[in-house]
């Protein structure tokens, strides 16, 4: 018990810096598609809707190009995210009307957010490099979690020690507050940061969670390989042509496709290829499907029309169907707008942690300070 008390003190103060930006930067990017949904939205003519071709037409810009496209829901407008050829992410987004193709709006997407989300994925880092070290800790705070449930395990048998172990007493302070606090967080939000630390490792690291979960990998031969690759939106660099990214790109006819590939199935976000060769991902939901359950995906070749992949969550592995609802769990997409909220809860609990952990190993260390200076001091009164 002594060297999972150790080791789980150590890796804490290793990983409280990054857990306060990672804490911080998730708290951000969950809370602002509810700032988004909660915008006034403006109102659109009544009629029927034109074809996505005519409303990307009318969207469109000088030297941008669309990178995703939402369609219309009933009384509201289609989005279109416009953006840099070859540069991930979008610059600006579009409202359009898609009965009179009027541009309703225009929002220019935040520098904030796009420095936060970078921060949150890779530490600012290029490369993969960023990424492996979120990785990494996550690891770390999927071991602190288990560990600290084991250390904070009060007596069996005694009702007492439980409640104690699970609140913070109001007469409570300096060291005893630390403890109690640190205590009561990682009592309730334990299972939480099990699980978005889990998710959030096989996100840094999707290749080795698909091998682990005996599911093709990136390279891999075999059916299965190129889907795969593309599911993951990592679709080969060298496929189709070298032209403009969008030449051929036949919109209404990719969602067609999509259409005919899953029937009765609705159309709720499609990503734009931003490089050429690039596939088309959309994500399409099922009638009567649980509220922020995983999408079906359809990837389809712009150029042929063809469909590469068809990742529906009833058809596939149960590997592929777990890794599928870790991603909906860690961005807070599952469950709807509950489960939002619980994760935004578990980011704030994450600086309480690591600040009381570290509070508390200060404490120690000054008091055992302390201590020693005093027996010196005692040693040497004792000598003369």
């Amino acid at each position: 018990m002594k060297f999972l008390r150790v080791s789980h003190r150590w890796v804490g103060l290793v990983l409280a810096l990054p857990m306060l930006l990672q804490a911080i930067s998730g708290c951000f990017l969950v809370l602002t598609p509810v700032w988004e949904d909660i915008r006034p939205v403006p109102a659109v003519a009544d009629g029927v809707a034109k074809p996505a071709s005519a409303i990307l037409a009318a969207a469109a810009m000088p030297g941008l190009i669309p990178t995703r496209y939402q369609p219309p829901e009933a009384h509201a407008p289609a989005t279109i995210d416009m953006g840099v050829q070859g540069q991930r992410g979008g610059q600006l987004q579009v409202l359009v009307d898609p009965v009179s193709l009027a541009v309703l709006a225009t929002r220019q997407t935040s520098a904030v957010y796009r420095w936060v989300h970078l921060l949150h994925e890779h530490l600012l880092m290029p490369g993969y490099s960023g990424r492996s070290i979120i990785g990494c800790c996550g690891i770390g705070l999927f071991l602190l979690g288990l560990s600290g449930v084991v250390l904070w395990w009060p007596a069996a048998g005694l009702p007492r020690r439980w409640v104690a172990a699970i609140t913070v007493r109001k007469k409570a302070r300096g060291a005893r507050l630390q403890r109690e606090l640190h205590g009561a967080a990682g009592f309730w939000f334990s299972a939480m940061l099990v699980i978005m630390s889990a998710s959030g490792v096989t996100l840094a690291f999707p290749q080795t969670a698909r091998e682990v979960l005996g599911l093709p990998v990136q390279g891999s031969p075999g059916p299965g390989a190129a889907s795969a690759q593309r599911g993951e939106g990592r679709g080969p660099r060298d496929a189709g042509p070298r032209g403009a990214v969008h030449e051929d790109l036949d919109m209404d006819a990719v969602l067609a496709r999509a259409a005919q590939a899953v029937p009765g199935a609705q159309i709720v976000d499609v990503r734009l290829p931003n490089q050429p060769g690039r596939p088309v991902l959309i994500r399409m939901e099922r009638d009567g499907a649980l509220a922020g359950s995983p999408p079906v995906v359809v990837t389809i070749d712009p150029v042929g029309g063809n469909v590469i992949s068809l990742q529906d969550p009833r058809t596939q592995p149960m590997g592929a169907v777990l890794l599928a609802w870790l991603r909906a769990l860690h961005f807070g997409e599952a469950f709807g707008f509950p489960w939002r909220v619980l994760v935004f809860l578990t980011g704030l609990a994450l600086p309480t942690l690591a600040v009381t952990g570290v509070t508390l190993w200060l404490l120690r260390r000054r008091n055992r300070l302390r201590l020693q200076s005093q027996r010196q001091v005692a040693i040497h009164g004792a000598a003369e």
